[in-house]
């Protein structure tokens, strides 16, 4: 098979590209989410799991960084899970080296609990692990002065996302599931963006590989049967245009209604009693009492 642009060997068959015209495909897809976003002269702080989406979202963003006028930071979390969260933690000090980015290492030994603490015979920390990583990457951000947070979150994940919330019915849910978060300062809120948000994880991956990007390979110890794999599994079928149209049909439906407030579905914020970063719960934060319980 051959590149569709200039006939050299194909190395990615959905679109029939070369290596060449694959990397300019993927670098122009993230810098065309730039332009429609018009987040342009922000500072960033990257979250880095040590996967292969947030490695090649580092990768990508240093190369369109200057176009774009993009002052970029890196974030991690040791989350303290045996033979899998020191892996990587070494790959965000390869990429922080590679990229000469400066790095910020949360610990969660410093921390009440830790994510094992979680896990049980019959119960999982998937669900606390997302709750924590969330508020220290907001803290952190906050903290340190950055306009945005940047997740390697991918049309595959958005898919699944939308998909449980449109079954589930999770109406509030789905409308604060965009492609882009304006910062909230008096909420103590950074903005979110998701660069990577009309990109495959094989199109992740292939840009890592063909790149050489550092990135860590093993999946967490604790996802095994986690229904956002499953799901992706068992709808494989669906190909990428059916997910990019039901992702659009979202952003619409995001649309404030005019009889509607612009984020007043998706619930008030206040600053927890406790901590004093913003809330939608009644009473304490969702990561306050995931550390008391």
């Amino acid at each position: 098979m051959r590149c569709k642009l200039c006939r050299k060997k194909a190395i990615y068959a959905p679109l029939r590209f070369c290596e060449e015209h694959f990397l300019a495909y993927y670098e122009k897809k993230v810098g065309k989410y730039f332009q429609s976003t018009h987040a342009r002269n922000v500072k960033i702080l990257i979250g880095i799991s040590g996967g292969k989406d947030s490695s090649a979202l580092v990768d990508v963003l240093n190369k369109i960084k200057d176009e774009y006028g993009l002052e970029l930071g890196l974030f991690t979390i040791n989350l303290q899970i045996p033979d899998y969260s020191e892996k990587g933690l070494e790959v965000g000090k390869e990429l922080a080296k590679k990229y000469n980015l400066p790095l910020i290492i949360e610990d969660l030994k410093d921390h009440a609990k830790q994510i094992p603490a979680f896990a049980g015979e019959k119960m999982k920390p998937c669900s606390q692990c997302g709750v924590i990583k969330r508020y220290l990457l907001n803290k952190a951000a906050v903290d340190n002065g950055y306009d945005y947070l940047a997740t390697g979150h991918n049309l595959d994940d958005e898919f699944f996302v939308a998909m449980h919330n449109l079954i589930h019915r999770n109406v509030d849910q789905l409308r604060r599931q965009q492609k882009i978060l304006p910062p909230k300062p008096k909420n103590k809120l950074a903005g979110r963006v998701k660069p990577l948000y009309y990109l495959t994880e094989k199109e992740n991956r292939l840009y890592c590989l063909l790149k050489g990007i550092p990135h860590d390979v093993d999946e967490c110890p604790f996802s095994h049967d986690n229904p956002q794999i499953k799901f992706k599994l068992k709808h494989a079928w669906f190909s990428k245009d059916d997910k990019k149209s039901l992702l659009k049909s979202v952003i619409k439906l995001q649309e404030p209604h005019k009889e509607v407030e612009e984020g007043e579905a998706a619930g008030q914020l206040h600053d927890c009693p406790s901590c004093g970063f913003p809330t939608t719960s009644k009473d304490e934060c969702v990561y306050c009492k995931v550390m008391k319980n």
